[in-house]
């Protein structure tokens, strides 16, 4: 049984979207390839396993939430929650509770706690349909905007890990190497947050083709590693989560 993918990356910064928490159109187009180049890789590893499944594109469960989440990877029942961020190649740290880039640049998008209300809305959402996950550790994966020195070993994420995209490879890949297929009850529960409700079905227990982005790529400096397999998970940006150069969002 080979793996699937549904959903379309960065399908939630297309032309026809709301983007209107960018500084303009070239922000979000930036943030759209760097979620599918994240998008395109899981797919990859996704389609060539014995039954995982990478989730792209969701809304979060609280509906009073703007904020999306980017791509979810579900084998055996272990959740994956990934966010894509495309930054311009610097040193990002943290120092003090604060994020910075380059020399003491206040950084204010690596201090969001955006994935702080996806782990609590997701958790309550497959607690209250009585499914049992092993939530992973949220990952944040970055992706230069473009050729340079790119380093994050030193920057902290609220609730989340911070990994390059070969980085990103090798942790999903030996995550559905020790646990196989994918729940079902899970993948059922969280297809529903597809904001591409065609994308998936269940009303006659079959599943559509899987929907994948065009390649595209990009090389990224491998970075930190810390603990696996922690009980939250989180994705997506806060509602008021801006722009001010051409970057794009998670």
């Amino acid at each position: 049984m080979s793996g699937a993918s549904y959903g379309t990356p960065g399908g939630s910064l297309g032309e026809d979207e709301d983007t209107s928490w960018a500084a303009n159109k070239a922000v979000a187009e930036v943030g759209r390839i760097g979620e599918q180049i994240v998008g395109n890789m899981l797919t990859d590893l996704v389609v060539a396993s014995d039954g995982a499944v990478v989730l792209h594109d969701l809304s979060m469960p609280a509906h009073w939430s703007k904020a999306n989440i980017d791509h979810i990877v579900i084998t055996g029942s272990t959740v994956i929650i990934i966010d894509a961020k495309r930054w311009k190649p610097s040193a990002y740290y943290t120092l003090r509770s604060t994020a910075y880039r380059g020399l003491f640049s206040h950084f204010k998008h690596a201090q969001k706690n955006g994935m702080g209300h996806a782990a609590d809305s997701i958790q309550s959402m497959l607690s209250k349909r009585n499914l049992y996950a092993t939530i992973s550790t949220p990952l944040v994966a970055v992706v230069p905007t473009g050729p340079g020195f790119m380093s994050t070993h030193f920057l902290r994420f609220p609730r989340a890990e911070v990994v390059s995209k070969k980085a990103l490879a090798t942790r999903v890949r030996r995550l559905i190497r020790d646990n196989g297929p994918a729940d079902q009850g899970i993948v059922d529960a969280l297809s529903s947050l597809l904001k591409d409700s065609s994308a998936y079905s269940t009303s006659t227990g079959t599943l559509p083709v899987s929907n994948q982005a065009p390649t595209i790529d990009a090389p990224v400096t491998p970075v930190s590693k810390v603990a696996n397999n922690v009980t939250f998970v989180a994705g997506g940006i806060a509602g008021d989560e801006t722009n001010d150069d051409k970057e794009g969002r998670a």
